[in-house]
């Protein structure tokens, strides 16, 4: 009967909705369009009003005259077309409402083996208080297309709406008040065949590895190959232009498609975006301003140029916001590398602490520090031909992790390579450019770290970095007191909490006794 009830509310409302499209229309695909939209930007319990920029966007031109646009509702991945009738050239409308998106919710009545169908309509509506509701006035939402852009026709800013509703007409919190899907500007920048090759080594403020770079030099034009470090760009090229004792870069060159996911952490967002790389001025208090251009200090002599401005990352390139810059630099410098070797530049500590497990029974030491592959002029060292030793105490010899007690070591290791962690990224840990090193001896008072770079035969060594070992601190300064009468946190490899953080946290309290406690 349920079922029934349902089939029958879906038939009645379907009277004036047509169906969802959810299969590629027949006709002419117009892909890879730049798609912007001023809209309401899901949040994990709301939406606010924001901008969706940069998205990639399709369109099909079916051979009626039809146009089709792909998932039309920015804030809503439905893998629907909405249809767009064609009323006289160049001008379009679509009739609403249409099925946007649907899903089945399974009952929780399993013998009964119904599930209940949800279906989401593309409305035009018309805003009411701090909501939206179904315009009463017509259900209509014109829009124009001149054979590279598409964009919806709307002179009432947000009080009007391309939005989704449910079968009752209730707002679902997506929707967006301009729309425009258009052909992108420029193409990816490719260097001319017969290009000089030449290797650039890149810096910057904040960069934490030393990077070389492929590059190619066609007359004043020099084209530079990975400037992003997400490695979906790696091959992209941007362009520089020498003028007299200046280079120019151009903003707003274009690198590909991306996921947000492709710069690292987690998104919900699996759209793709048209991804660009923007020159921004630096103002006095280190603010950026976006330009159409920036230029660099040109060094003819050693083929180095330089600016105090920046290049950012960005997905978009309508005036990206912060969520959308991706990577910031600042103060960039590219130097014609030469294969020199020195002495690598010496590590630099971050801390080094003794913290007992939370029944006590061990002593866990670790030692934290940064390193760079580069030697102490700032030249490139190749991570591959480094490698580091730890020394403990006063030993001279450096210190060996056995097997035995480093069990996610595949063997005993006394060189560790630069960018060496165990299996479980653990006891010998790699976060960035940022070593952890984990001790379980007793009787540590001091650990040292000395980066090797090794030429044929030949080795180079940084200077050493040696930090005392603080047992009287946790990470982060927390005082180690087991008779205070409060409660104590440990996390999963006993160190010190100030407070319980997200996962499992160990809690012991001041009668000694201790449980587990989950934090979501």
């Amino acid at each position: 009967m349920k079922k029934l009830s349902t089939l029958l509310c879906c038939l009645a409302f379907g009277l004036t909705a047509s169906a969802q499209i959810t299969e590629t229309p027949e006709g002419v695909m117009h892909d890879n369009l730049y798609r912007h939209s001023d809209a309401y930007v899901r949040g994990w319990t709301s939406s606010k009003p924001g901008v969706y920029d940069g998205a990639v966007g399709k369109l099909v031109e079916a051979p009626d005259g039809t146009l089709y646009i792909f998932n039309p509702i920015s804030s809503l991945a439905s893998d629907t077309w909405l249809k767009l009738d064609k009323v006289s050239d160049g001008k379009y409308v679509a009739k609403l409402p249409q099925l946007i998106y649907s899903y089945m919710e399974d009952d929780d009545d399993e013998e009964a083996g119904e599930g209940t169908q949800h279906n989401f309509y593309a409305q035009r509506m018309v805003k009411s208080g701090d909501t939206y509701v179904v315009s009463s006035e017509t259900s209509e939402i014109n829009f124009t297309w001149n054979g590279s852009k598409l964009e919806m026709e709307n002179t009432a800013g947000s009080s009007v709406i391309l939005g989704v509703a449910d079968k009752d007409k209730k707002w679902y919190e997506h929707g967006s008040w301009t729309l425009t899907f258009s052909t992108l500007p420029s193409g990816l920048i490719t260097p001319p065949a017969g290009a000089k090759e030449k290797q650039y080594q890149i810096a910057y403020t904040g960069s934490t590895t030393a990077r070389i770079l492929d590059g190619r030099v066609d007359g004043n034009d020099i084209y530079v190959k990975g400037l992003s470090t997400a490695g979906v760009f790696k091959d992209a090229w941007v362009k520089f232009t020498i003028d007299g004792d200046k280079v120019k870069m151009a903003g707003a060159q274009y690198l590909g498609q991306a996921k947000r996911e492709d710069f690292g952490g987690y998104s919900s967002d699996k759209s793709a975006y048209h991804v660009y790389a923007m020159t921004y001025k630096r103002l006095g208090n280190d603010e950026l301003e976006l330009k159409d251009e920036i230029t660099f200090d040109y060094d003819a002599a050693r083929g180095k140029f330089t600016t105090k401005d920046a290049v950012c990352i960005t997905i978009g390139y309508q005036n990206p916001n912060e969520d959308n810059t991706k990577e910031t630099m600042r103060a960039l410098s590219f130097t014609p590398y030469s294969d020199q070797v020195g002495n690598p530049e010496a590590p630099t500590l971050y801390y080094c602490t003794a913290t007992p497990s939370y029944d006590y029974t061990e002593l866990l030491t670790t030692f934290a520090f940064y390193v760079k592959n580069a030697d102490v002029d700032g030249n490139y060292l190749s991570p591959d031909s480094m490698y580091y030793n730890i020394f403990i105490n006063d030993a001279e010899q450096p210190y060996t992790f056995v097997k035995k007690t480093y069990s996610f070591n595949k063997e005993d290791m006394t060189d560790i390579p630069y960018m060496y962690k165990d299996s479980q990224n653990k006891d010998i840990k790699v976060v960035d450019n940022m070593r952890f090193i984990h001790f379980y001896d007793k009787g540590i008072d001091s650990v040292a770290v000395q980066m090797v770079y090794k030429s044929g035969d030949k080795l180079y060594k940084s200077e050493l970095l040696r930090a005392k070992v603080d047992k009287t601190a946790s990470v982060h300064g927390v005082e180690l007191n087991p008779a205070a009468g409060r409660e104590e946190y440990f996390d999963l490899e006993g160190r010190r909490l100030n407070a319980p953080v997200k996962g499992i946290n160990i809690v012991r309290r001041a009668d000694g006794k201790t449980y587990k406690v989950l934090v979501k």
